[in-house]
């Protein structure tokens, strides 16, 4: 008679008061508890995907950091305490046509970021700058036909020598203050001749916001 699994069931049960069906299955060996509750946790990508959500691992992962950077900055991206629930994740991502293009600019510059993050990043500059956003993520894929002070040659270099590196490469948030400062010179036309994000001491630079300006 000793319960091997259910005891959430049973005590959330007690506390509520209200009956519940479910199956019982009797006999089972107690060593079964070993290898009880150790699958995987259901993810938004999982649910995405069951709804038949186009790239569904990308959107929502873009997603988490499009919520996240509405609530909290994009400062915090990578603090999991303020991630969004599944169901908020999966609420954003269904028919969200704007996500699923920053998708498709994420993937051309998979060999320069994460795609999480250049979707996120497309996103956020399209919502800003419709038009200049495509001009820009363009650039920064190809390279092609940019003058050498160009912010989107400083910052496709700097990527693809963090890409090419055996040492430590930047992390992702030290990459997304890469690429809003190399939008933002982008947007207003600013040469840039170095392209850095200095945030230790003693500058304590703050992370840069996302400008936006109407189409050039």
């Amino acid at each position: 008679g000793r319960l091997t699994d259910g005891h959430h069931r049973i005590v959330a049960c007690m506390n509520a008061k209200v009956a519940f069906q479910t199956i019982v299955v009797r006999g089972v060996e107690p060593e079964s508890v070993e290898v009880l509750d150790t699958g995987l946790a259901r993810l938004a990508s999982h649910v995405a995907q069951m709804r038949g959500i186009p790239n569904a691992s990308l959107a929502c992962a873009a997603a988490r950091y499009c919520i996240v950077h509405a609530r909290h900055g994009v400062e915090k991206m990578q603090t999991s305490a303020l991630h969004p629930t599944n169901a908020e994740i999966i609420e954003f991502v269904a028919g969200n046509e704007r996500l699923q293009a920053a998708c498709r600019k994420g993937e051309r510059v998979r060999m320069l970021m994460s795609q999480a993050l250049g979707a996120f990043l497309f996103y956020q500059f399209d919502l800003q700058s419709p038009g200049l956003a495509e001009a820009f993520f363009d650039g920064v894929a190809s390279g092609i036909d940019l003058k050498e002070a160009s912010p989107i040659l400083l910052l496709r270099k700097r990527l693809q020598e963090n890409r090419s590196s055996r040492r430590a490469r930047l992390d992702n948030l030290y990459i997304a203050a890469l690429v809003i400062k190399a939008w933002n010179a982008f947007i207003y036309g600013r040469q840039l001749r170095v392209l850095k994000w200095s945030f230790e001491p003693p500058v304590n630079e703050p992370f840069p916001k996302i400008e936006s300006v109407t189409r050039r």
